[in-house]
């Protein structure tokens, strides 16, 4: 077999660090810091990490319902100390002072244009052969606190199907506050469920594994959320 080339992640590069510090800056600065932080503002509590040990030496897709702004960044404290390589759309590399972030710390831009979706996809695809973890949002937009799951969007399970590769279901469940979170916080309280990576089955075509891929994935999350809504 030709060895998959090393495709580099569509990443707009103007303010980008060099890759020594971004790699300082995403394990000694980010990820400790935000692990903080989390705590503080969403009483984050990580459920299930171990499932990541089992795709811990391969490349997968994680998939996580979008409910905040900072999702993110309790998917990346939950995978350290891997990275995790972000899917992220092109005018949040632009914004003011969080675009530098967006930049230095693991995004890939899906881009604009058809020819930038296109090597979004093929850097997907070679960062994944390259066994990383990268993060794509099914549902595509955040909703602020959005209660239950959203319907997917098939991306994510197709590029997983193509590279032969295992979907990581996350999800965020929201828990009201208590003892003294109640004192101060009035929106709900976050737990990150990391279930049991879901892999293709090796005898579908391309087509059929996605679909499967999405399919068993979506029943989770029914399953995740059928008992743990809050009213």
């Amino acid at each position: 077999m030709k060895p998959v080339p090393k495709i580099r992640p569509f990443v707009p590069s103007c303010g980008r660090l060099p890759r020594v510090l971004r790699w300082i800056l995403y394990h000694w600065i980010a990820v400790p810091a935000l692990t903080i932080l989390d705590y503080v503002l969403f009483g984050l509590r990580i459920e299930g990490r171990s499932n990541l040990a089992v795709v811990k030496n391969r490349g997968a897709i994680l998939v996580c319902n979008h409910i905040h702004y900072l999702d993110c960044t309790m998917i990346g404290c939950a995978a350290a100390p891997r990275q995790v390589f972000f899917a992220s759309m092109q005018e949040n590399f632009k914004l003011p002072v969080a675009g530098w972030f967006v930049r230095n710390l693991g995004c890939v831009s899906v881009g604009a244009t058809l020819n930038d979706k296109r090597t979004f996809c093929q850097s997907i695809y070679s960062l994944l052969k390259q066994n990383k973890w990268v993060m794509i949002y099914p549902e595509g937009e955040m909703k602020l606190y959005g209660q239950g799951v959203r319907p997917f969007k098939p991306g994510a399970f197709h590029l997983a199907a193509q590279a032969g590769c295992p979907v990581v279901p996350l999800a965020l469940i929201q828990r009201k506050p208590n003892g003294f979170w109640r004192l101060w916080k009035k929106r709900p309280l976050l737990t990150l469920v990391i279930g049991p990576p879901v892999n293709p089955q090796p005898a579908y075509s391309v087509k059929k594994k996605a679909q499967d891929l999405q399919e068993r994935v979506e029943t989770l999350y029914q399953d995740w959320f059928r008992s743990s809504l809050i009213t």
